[in-house]
């Protein structure tokens, strides 16, 4: 029993150290990414999906495309330092690629496209949750970015990948995420273990004295005149874009705090700086909604669903952790 619980223990702690990551990460693997010709994957629409899509949701299915492929152009050419070889390539071409084994390429792909565009059904989840509709069959989706070799099992584990903010992740958001893979990449080729890495927003965070805390004010769960009995760093209340604008600009000196949706209902919270999004700090890494689905408050449960929120425990701690 003593070894059940520790084993049960140790799988809990690896869950959290990976909460925002996921991958192999295999050190010899990250060389070769790094040595390799990297491409971007640019999305097409799958001819056999289209065929059993409606007219609104083959325009909803082809915005997506155009909107993901410009804003990967826009923001991956000025924001990815960790290979200096670089070439946009369709899906298409990808995909010969690795049908060949080809070990000349790594490929950096978005799993949305992958994954939860495979069917009409996962499609049509998507376009609910961006038009505000809310269902629990498909009403939830955990996406992320992937870095993988050529000659690797399509299908299986990446070498690297960040979950991803949003299912529809803005220019902010994409920056967060690009950043955040390059640090755990270089960081591997470091040599830094997993449990290293999750250690690291310790002394990070000793920082948040000296920085200001960026809150998003839709996502704050208490009345904004309570904010300083929790934390008593530097912050200031804003609206989304203004974060967003701090990620695309790299701007120093702020943090803030960002969700990552995860299956059954859980969201992992950590708190980064907006120039290199280093982790400065977290709260409980998986936790539920708290919201209970039966009682029928569907506005509430859709927003700590998707989003998160921000509570007075979530101040406490990363005030506490800036604090030591």
């Amino acid at each position: 029993m003593k070894n059940f619980n520790f084993l049960f223990l140790f799988l809990a702690f690896v869950s959290q150290v990976a909460f925002a990551q996921l991958g192999s990460s295999k050190k010899d693997d990250v060389t070769l990414i790094k040595d390799r010709v990297l491409l971007i994957v640019v999305e097409e629409p799958k001819a056999e999906l289209m065929d059993k899509l409606k007219d609104d949701d083959k325009t909803f299915y082809q915005t997506e495309i155009d909107e993901y492929n410009a804003l990967i152009k826009k923001v991956l050419p000025k924001y990815w330092k960790f290979s200096t070889k670089i070439e946009f390539q369709t899906r298409t071409e990808v995909n010969k690629l690795v049908k060949s084994k080809n070990e000349k390429y790594a490929y950096l792909e978005y799993s949305k496209f992958r994954v939860h565009f495979s069917n009409s059904m996962g499609l049509k989840a998507t376009k609910n949750m961006k038009n505000g509709k809310f269902n629990l069959v498909g009403g939830y989706e955990e996406s992320s970015f992937d870095i993988r070799l050529c000659e690797d099992n399509p299908l299986g584990v990446p070498v690297y990948g960040v979950y991803m903010p949003s299912v529809e992740p803005n220019e902010g958001e994409m920056v967060y995420a690009l950043k955040q893979m390059q640090l755990q990449l270089n960081r591997k080729l470091e040599g830094l273990k997993d449990i290293g890495i999750y250690s690291l927003y310790k002394d990070n965070a000793r920082q948040m004295s000296g920085m200001k805390l960026l809150i998003d004010k839709e996502l704050l769960n208490i009345e904004e005149n309570e904010i300083e009995k929790y934390y008593t760093f530097p912050y200031e209340v804003v609206d989304k874009a203004r974060i967003d604008k701090a990620f695309v600009d790299e701007e120093s000196g702020v943090f803030t705090f960002v969700f990552i949706p995860r299956s059954g209902g859980e969201t992992s919270t950590v708190v980064v700086d907006t120039k290199d999004s280093n982790e400065m700090g977290r709260t409980d890494n998986s936790r539920t909604t708290g919201v209970s689905v039966s009682v029928g408050n569907m506005d509430k449960y859709k927003k700590e669903f998707t989003k998160g929120s921000i509570r007075k425990d979530d101040l406490k701690i990363i005030a506490k952790q800036g604090s030591k």
